[in-house]
């Protein structure tokens, strides 16, 4: 038997620096969609969920470039002389926070139907039999904390 915890709830959001043209633009979807974008690799596939979507919508994202880690996309658009944007999941804004002070997020521009579609949970999972051992309930506990600790600080 497997027990298990969500420990948060993430959704992609889209990174772009500080001083890209979006920026004085009306956040919307076509605006959006108007500019190139940096893909990452989900399951060694360039296209993921968001992409499904806009299919759905009878739109599509530019993809001027795919990598393999959002560290290398999150360094490509961080660049002040592109104009490239990214999406990437609402946990990497620790990690821009801390290494990529001029990049910006904005939430993807869908209507709440769509976006609830991209909702991810992040679960801790471990064998029952594991729920009362110390070493398992510390390890979880300090999962939990540094989770909490680094979510807190954005």
């Amino acid at each position: 038997m497997i027990d298990y915890e969500i420990l948060f709830d993430d959704i992609p959001l889209v990174y772009l620096h500080k001083n890209h043209p979006l920026m004085k633009m009306k956040w919307d979807l076509n605006n959006f969609l108007s500019f190139s974008q940096v893909s990452t690799e989900y399951d060694k596939q360039s296209h993921w969920a968001l992409d499904n979507i806009l299919k759905e919508m009878n739109k599509s994202r530019q993809i001027a470039i795919t990598y393999t880690s959002f560290e290398q996309s999150l360094l490509m658009i961080s660049q002040p002389d592109h104009q490239l944007i990214t999406c990437a999941p609402g946990y990497c804004r620790y990690y821009v926070k801390t290494h990529f002070p001029d990049i910006v997020t904005l939430p993807i521009p869908l209507p709440p139907v769509f976006l609830d579609q991209l909702h991810l949970p992040f679960v801790l999972l471990w064998h029952k039999r594991n729920s009362h051992n110390t070493k398992i309930i510390w390890l979880r506990n300090t999962i939990r904390k540094s989770i909490n600790q680094q979510t807190s600080d954005i």
